[in-house]
C-alpha cells in the first residue's frame, strides 16, 4: 500500500510513545510569527523549533509516495573449483 511507512521520503522515529516520522519530501520550513512589539508595529520572528519537516503517521498517505528502495546485501563472489590443468602436465 502506498503510505508514509513505505515511502523512501519518510524517516521513522520509531517510538512507541508517538509512532510519528518525517516526511523529507522537500527541504524544511521555518515558521514565522507575526507580533506587535512595544510600539505596536509588526515584528516578524523566525522560529526554528516550530519548523522542520511536517510529522506523520505511518499510515498517513499523499500524491507524492515513491516505494523506498531497497538495497541487497553484496553478494559473495561465486566459488568455484581451482583451475585445474590437461593430466599429465
Amino acid at each position: 500500500m502506498e503510505q508514509c511507512s513505505a515511502c523512501r521520503f519518510w524517516l521513522n522515529w520509531d517510538s512507541e510513545m508517538t509512532n510519528l516520522g518525517e516526511c523529507h519530501r522537500f527541504p524544511p520550513r521555518m515558521a514565522t510569527a507575526r507580533h506587535a512589539d512595544a510600539d505596536e508595529e509588526a515584528v516578524v520572528t523566525v522560529r526554528p523549533t516550530d519548523g522542520g519537516w511536517p510529522w506523520t503517521a505511518p499510515d498517513d498517505w499523499c500524491g507524492e509516495f515513491q516505494r523506498a528502495l531497497t538495497i541487497r546485501p553484496e553478494e559473495p563472489p561465486a566459488s568455484r573449483p581451482p583451475d585445474v590443468g590437461p593430466a599429465g602436465i
